[in-house]
């Protein structure tokens, strides 16, 4: 793999980041009336009436990046078509593939062998990770990672033949031929959650726990009170709600404006955690001993995460290139500061969204920014239907997205 004295490991599969020129990418609807430095009233580009006719998708504008490059893992030769880029390098038979939207190229390298081997493969390799390269004409800024990590270590290249870094106009693609199997992120399989079904005697009443795979819920007396989480493992998070309580959220949860998060960490019949009002930070403590049921490990029923939602995907808030590592999942939209993250279960995700600034500021603060919502997205192959709201109430405005 890699140069050994650099320790790096490089190449990719496709996801795409967003920086397109021009692209007007929002969320919520009402950000921004039209594109930065795109004058009201004038367009990039139209679509032709026969594209329209065939409904087909838009990639935003992509540079070009083909030619031959000298990188800091040695030389690769890029070749591109449309948003569309693979690359290969001598180094351990190296591949690398993935998606380009504006001058941002995300996905994956794969090798014959490298300093770490993973648990599932990758276009038959055991030994891949994620990529993310920023191209600047003729010279490109990027980081890569082993497995499914977040790529944090550096790779870096300027183009030393063949190519010129040309803008290439947007490409028009007809809809998926369910016929062609698309390859996708490997299928990384939830581990084994621990069964905490059964009563419990806790440090705020006695609470009565309910798990299908790693849903769920519980129900305790105090103000007719409930959870509702997932467990990852032995740790359950998520939040409570109750008709009353000592303080009240300026959001509703479940319909009801008493609520916070939970955090339990379970070892057999205990457990240690901790809770918050509304969307704080958990840190008040809530501990509590099993009464009846068992500490068994039990597998998921829930189906495992499908790996099929990786990538790039055109949504009514803009093009979002979507991760996957195992069941957590990240997007991003517009740009690196508007996020997306959540917990994908069967073909459902479940998460939040949160940007520098929208049209509402919350009064609690997700991922250190007071402009943030929730999202549930159901997805069906290529498309998916979704919702999202502001702060922690309810979602209810549609979001919808196909690929």
């Amino acid at each position: 793999m890699p140069l050994s004295s650099k320790q790096w490991l490089g190449s990719i599969l496709g996801l795409g980041s967003l920086l397109s020129l021009g692209s007007h990418v929002v969320m919520p609807h009402d950000v921004l009336a039209h594109p930065i430095g795109i004058p009201s009233g004038q367009t990039l580009f139209t679509i032709p009436e026969s594209a329209q006719a065939s409904q087909p998708t838009l990639i935003a504008q992509a540079i070009g990046v083909s030619g031959v490059w000298d990188t800091s893992e040695g030389q690769m030769t890029i070749q591109q078509q449309g948003s569309s880029v693979t690359a290969t390098y001598t180094q351990d038979n190296g591949r690398i593939e993935g998606t380009l939207i504006g001058n941002v190229w995300e996905g994956f390298w794969s090798e014959d062998g490298s300093a770490q081997r993973c648990d599932t493969p990758i276009n038959g390799r055991y030994h891949w990770g994620r990529i993310r390269f920023v191209f600047d004409g003729n010279a490109f800024q990027g980081t890569w990672s082993y497995c499914g990590e977040e790529p944090t270590r550096s790779w870096t290249g300027t183009r030393s033949g063949s190519g010129e870094a040309i803008r290439i106009p947007p490409v028009f693609n007809p809809p998926p031929n369910p016929s062609v199997t698309p390859i996708n992120p490997p299928v990384v399989v939830a581990p084994p959650v621990t069964s905490i079904g059964g009563g419990w005697d806790t440090s705020e009443g006695q609470m009565t726990f309910q798990q299908q795979g790693s849903s769920v819920t519980a129900t305790y007396t105090q103000d007719n009170g409930r959870i509702e989480g997932t467990m990852t493992g032995n740790v359950l998070e998520g939040f409570w709600s109750e008709d009353g309580s000592n303080r009240r959220c300026d959001t509703a949860i479940n319909g009801r404006y008493h609520w916070g998060r939970i955090r339990f960490v379970f070892d057999g019949n205990s457990f240690q955690g901790t809770w918050s009002y509304c969307n704080d930070e958990p840190t008040l403590s809530w501990t509590g001993t099993r009464f009846s049921g068992d500490g068994s490990v039990v597998t998921p029923i829930a189906p495992a995460p499908s790996a099929a939602i990786a990538g790039a995907w055109n949504t009514s808030e803009g093009i979002m290139p979507l991760t996957l590592n195992g069941s957590t999942v990240t997007g991003y939209y517009s740009n690196d500061t508007q996020r997306i993250d959540g917990t994908l279960v069967g073909n459902t995700l479940d998460g939040y969204w949160s940007k520098n600034n929208s049209a509402r500021s919350c009064d609690t603060l997700y991922n250190g920014r007071d402009h943030w919502g929730r999202i549930r997205f159901v997805f069906n192959g290529n498309s998916f239907t979704g919702v999202w709201g502001y702060c922690g109430e309810e979602p209810t405005r549609s979001w919808t997205g196909s690929r």
